[in-house]
């Protein structure tokens, strides 16, 4: 992807209290450090592909989402967009943080 910066197969751990706990999540995608996608070539999109876009994004601290499914005719078909909003500012700011941790002022790997 020239002129993006992006990281693929990008760990995300998992926060419990002041413990981190490396679950072996790993988004696809990681675009520009704010956007999750999520690869698939399957015959239908189940809840549970939707599920995990949105978990990767509530523990990411991301806000935007994709799932893109390539079994399709056309891909345009295939694309489904997400947006996770935090409920409670503190924890927004708190999940901007940790992204910034895990997530920013790292290289292209």
């Amino acid at each position: 992807m020239r002129g993006f910066y992006f990281k693929r197969q990008k760990p995300v751990p998992v926060f419990y209290k002041s413990f981190k706990l490396d679950c072996g999540y790993r988004i696809h995608l990681l675009v520009e450090r704010r956007i999750v996608v999520e690869l698939k070539s399957i015959e239908q999109i189940a809840p549970i592909h939707e599920a995990v876009v949105l978990t990767y994004l509530k523990l990411s601290g991301n806000t935007v989402g994709l799932l893109i499914n390539f079994h399709v005719p056309a891909l345009k078909h295939g694309i489904r967009s997400y947006i996770w909003r935090a409920h409670k500012l503190p924890a927004a700011e708190a999940a901007k943080d940790r992204r910034d941790r895990e997530f920013g002022k790292q290289s292209n790997a």
